[in-house]
């Protein structure tokens, strides 16, 4: 069986070579692949065109930049292969990753879509599995898969990691209808999964999404990412009395991107004025229906505030951090954890001047964090100032441990919410 894998390609000559050499070396040899170079105005197309003259399986396409959509629907059209497959060319697979995600295909029983999931490879060099429910091979009817896909314990909605039978997405409203610019994995899955007779789960983590610094998904916020509350809440109303599930798993991710769109775009009021009252109704209407965590009820009256309103809970927020700092007197501050939140609170800290002491952790995987000391919990001194840098349900797992060591602590998941 022909697998088709699709790499769209755009200004990545630093890492593309890195994506072809991890298709070249899969186990499962039956392969196209077809390389998309989407206007790259870097060596990116050249790379390509090396690596098509050193093996027939690959096939490279040279278009005007159009988007991330646009080269895949070019890939779609020049591919062969009964499957497809979805790679990002600035990550890369394992070499058994496609091995594994076609066998339940070749056994021939009607499979239609093989589902996995991916690793994230940080730029700190470590990879991170952020799934929860890594269990055995599941076969699914639509409803149930797009209720785990979009729970995102398993698997999520990217396209990446999966194997798809071509036929799918060979569909005109598909292919004239995929947003150009954020939510395009979203849209394409929540269209190709209902048309699948047939799909598996597979705890298959073979894809490596690598973090860079100047990615699209890396980089600050604009009105194009709005497109996926958009798409989201669409499919909550299609879906709303198919199942409960399905409509608050989709209804949890509206809720989290209102909360971080609308969190950048009334910081930066009056840039955004007319996209806040829309999405502040959009939340609005469906935030009742829904089954939230306590996070998430803590959030949404802050960001449905009126825009100085809410700038004046952020102002408070932020002196009463800067206070805390500036209060520890000979006592040296730190910031407890290393996650997003951590690196939220350490970049708030460096605007406002303030230097820390280091890090905590638990138990740290690491000895150093964005160029400071990462310490166990037993070697910081009583009394130490430390700011509790982590989401709602992990604070509540070190509140003991702060108290015992009798820390003068600072519980910031209010303020930064969901980062």
């Amino acid at each position: 069986m022909l697998l088709s894998v699709l790499v769209p390609v755009y200004n990545v000559e630093k890492y593309v070579a890195r994506c072809i050499d991890s298709l070249l070396s899969q186990t499962y040899r039956d392969l196209e692949i077809v390389l998309v170079d989407d206007g790259s105005t870097d060596k990116s197309g050249y790379i390509c065109d090396v690596y098509a003259k050193s093996d027939t399986r690959i096939k490279v396409i040279h278009k005007d930049n159009g988007g991330l959509a646009s080269a895949r629907c070019a890939g779609l059209m020049a591919s062969t292969g009964e499957y497809v497959a979805f790679v990002d060319s600035d990550d890369y697979v394992d070499s058994d990753m496609f091995a594994q995600l076609v066998e339940p295909i070749l056994k021939g029983d009607g499979v239609d879509i093989s589902l996995g999931g991916h690793v994230i490879n940080k730029m700190d060099g470590s990879i991170v599995n952020i799934f929860t429910d890594r269990t055995s091979e599941i076969y699914y009817d639509f409803i149930e898969a797009m209720a785990d896909m979009f729970e995102g314990k398993k698997f999520i909605w990217s396209l990446c990691g999966k194997v798809y039978k071509r036929e799918l997405f060979i569909q005109d409203a598909i292919m004239a209808n995929w947003p150009s610019s954020h939510g395009e994995d979203t849209y394409a899955n929540s269209m190709v999964f209902p048309m699948s007779k047939k799909m598996i789960f597979l705890p298959v983590y073979g894809y490596h999404y690598c973090m860079r610094s100047d990615s699209m998904m890396n980089n600050s916020f604009n009105v194009g990412k709005l497109v996926s509350i958009d798409i989201v809440t669409s499919l909550m109303k299609k879906y709303s009395d198919n199942s409960l599930r399905l409509f608050n798993a989709l209804g949890n991710l509206m809720v989290n991107l209102s909360i971080v769109y609308l969190k950048a775009m009334l910081s930066e009021y009056p840039k955004y004025k007319s996209f806040i009252s829309k999405y502040q109704v959009n939340l609005s209407m469906w935030y009742d229906c829904i089954e939230l965590d306590v996070q998430q009820n803590y959030a949404i009256p802050i960001v449905l505030k009126k825009p100085y309103e809410y700038l004046k809970w952020k102002t408070n927020w932020e002196r009463k951090i800067f206070s805390f700092c500036n209060s520890s007197g000979i006592h040296e501050t730190y910031i407890y954890g290393t996650g997003a939140y951590g690196q939220a609170t350490l970049d708030l800290l460096e605007v406002m001047g303030i230097k820390i002491a280091g890090f905590i952790e638990t138990n740290p995987v690491k000895k150093t964090y964005k160029n400071y000391f990462v310490y166990k919990v037993d070697d910081i001194a009583i009394g130490s100032f430390v700011i509790i840098a982590m989401n709602y349900n992990n604070t509540l797992l070190v509140e003991d441990i702060v108290k015992a060591k009798e820390m003068t602590a600072l519980y910031v998941w209010q303020y930064f919410l969901i980062v």
